[in-house]
């Protein structure tokens, strides 16, 4: 039996908080039995979970109580305050979570020291402090290291020197593997050069908010006349998670978002003619943030490909960062007319993640010559009049998100879904048709399924999405419908969370269900227990 029962309690009940604001509760500790207690102290910090290796910020403890002699039966409250960090803010992805906490324990000497730790949603707020107004470079976001003593500079330099000199007896028994390599990329290089000539690439934001209008450029002249398949964008969203250590380690990746972007169709490129295009694209909407953490990132890129047929493509590929707008203030500025500095507060409501290949209309044009305004106008007026084309990374993609045809464009030509197997099948039979796969949901919402989840991942459902009817006491199942490869997240009600506890990753949970909607960002249904 433990010695204290401790509990936190917020001031606010959806225990949302936005960066830069005061954290506020009440910290109660009912002693059980008299015992020492050398103090009873307050912790605040992030931490990820998921499938890399937990990683947790800096700590910042608060002493609530000294030593002191704990006295059964006795009840004591304790407010506190914390300011809540700028950055990261709460991220709820597939493979990486982050979460911040309050802990509160009562350290007792020579025995396990009772503790309790509670969660809480931070939102964006304040611009953390290393946002210093240019958006040209991608920057770290972390806290400054602590400076090492004089012992630890020592230390470390002769751990670089050990090093440098392991690496330089390996170089001399491959350094001609090295050379040969090197050779090959070169001429590699210098053949494409000959074709292209020198290509400037500019991408004036390498660090964007989402939604934000994004412009990028291409100009060359080329020294000989030839072929291209297109000349394209390509942006790339992806999480990735490192667990384990040494010869243990694994590492996972999962795409969050891929869309091409076309700057210039195929033809032929003549020589002496200079190929100029401009466009500006809708970056993606998404709250998957940049994170660069050791075993958790995620990371965001363009690359810019000229596509030559049975040759060698020109490419480059360049980090990007993506931030919340508010911490671009004016800099940044959505197609509706909203900056950084309007949004100075967000809705307890979570907004559904979207893919911008995945849009509620399928067949509207997102067009270059839009009137759209972000923080370089004369970019944008050069725009060429044209119409900016989506398009997946493979044909074959691009072929299955053409709808097939379906009798009429009313959904009711289907008949509403009996089973949860029926549903899966309805909604892949219209491909990425998000009117349509938005009416069957629709259609399916007053039923209820039976469905049994492959667990992947049970999480507190604090925070994870807004679905209503959800319990946010209760917890998250994630996963995939048993038989199929449909993705699935249940919301559970807080009377199953202790049969959760029994569930380990690749477990069966059957439960009765009410499906709510379709996560485009992960291709998953929504659904809550009944």
């Amino acid at each position: 039996m433990s010695n204290c029962q401790i509990s936190i309690t917020f001031d606010r009940p959806d225990r949302i908080y936005f960066g830069g604001e005061t954290v506020r509760g009440v910290v109660k500790v009912n002693v059980q039995e008299d015992t020492k207690g050398n103090g009873i102290r307050l912790t605040h910090l992030w931490r990820t979970h998921g499938r890399g290796n937990a990683e947790s910020g800096p700590e910042a403890v608060v002493l609530l109580a000294p030593a002191q002699q704990l006295i059964a039966g006795e009840q004591m409250e304790f407010a506190f305050e914390v300011i809540a960090p700028t950055y990261p803010v709460t991220y709820r992805g597939q493979l990486i979570f982050l979460d911040h906490y309050v802990r509160a324990d009562v350290d007792v000497p020579w025995a396990r020291n009772p503790w309790t730790e509670e969660e809480y949603i931070l939102r964006p707020g304040l611009q953390p402090s290393q946002m210093t107004g240019s958006r040209e470079q991608v920057i770290s976001l972390k806290p400054p290291a602590p400076e090492a003593g004089v012992v630890g500079k020592i230390i470390l330099w002769l751990v670089v020197i050990v090093l440098l000199g392991t690496v330089a007896a390996f170089a001399l028994f491959l350094l001609p593997i090295i050379a040969a390599v090197g050779v090959y990329l070169w001429l590699r290089k210098m053949a494409v050069a000959a074709r292209t000539g020198n290509v400037e690439v500019s991408m004036p934001h390498r660090i964007v908010a989402p939604a934000e209008p994004w412009p990028v450029s291409i100009h060359f002249t080329p020294r000989k006349s030839f072929q291209v398949n297109r000349i394209c964008l390509q942006i790339v969203g992806k999480e990735t998670a490192t667990a384990g250590s040494g010869s243990n380690k694994t590492t996972t990746t999962h795409e969050l978002f891929s869309e091409q972007f076309i700057l210039r169709d195929g033809g032929l490129l003549m020589a002496g003619e200079t190929v100029d295009e401009k466009l500006v694209v809708p970056f993606p909407d998404t709250r998957a943030f940049s994170l660069d953490q050791a075993n958790n990132t995620i990371k965001w890129t363009a690359e810019v490909r000229i596509d030559i047929p049975r040759y060698p493509d020109w490419v480059i590929t360049e980090s990007l960062q993506v931030v919340p707008i508010e911490f671009l203030g004016d800099q940044a500025k959505l197609p509706n007319g909203t900056t950084g500095s309007s949004r100075t507060t967000w809705s307890a409501e979570l907004p559904t993640w979207s893919s911008g290949s995945d849009n509620e209309d399928d067949d509207e044009d997102v067009t270059g010559d839009e009137d759209v305004t972000g923080d370089d106008e004369s970019a944008d007026e050069q725009v060429k009049e044209r119409e900016i084309t989506p398009r997946d990374v493979s044909e074959k993609d691009v072929r299955s998100s053409t709808a097939p045809e379906i009798p009429g464009s009313d959904v009711r030509s289907f008949p509403v879904s009996t089973t949860i197997q029926q549903l899966v099948q309805q909604l892949g039979s219209v491909g990425r048709n998000n009117n349509l796969r938005a009416e069957i949901i629709a259609e399916s919402s007053e039923r209820s399924y039976e469905v049994s989840v492959v667990i992947d991942r049970i999480v507190s459902s604090l925070g994870t999405v807004s679905l209503g009817e959800a319990d946010t006491n209760g917890k998250t199942v994630t996963g995939k419908i048993s038989g199929t490869e449909q993705a699935i997240e249940v919301a559970a009600t807080e009377d199953s969370s202790e049969e959760l506890e029994g569930f380990r990753r690749g477990d069966t949970w059957t439960a009765e269900v009410k499906v709510l909607a379709w996560d485009s960002l992960y291709s998953r249904l929504r659904s809550v227990q009944v």
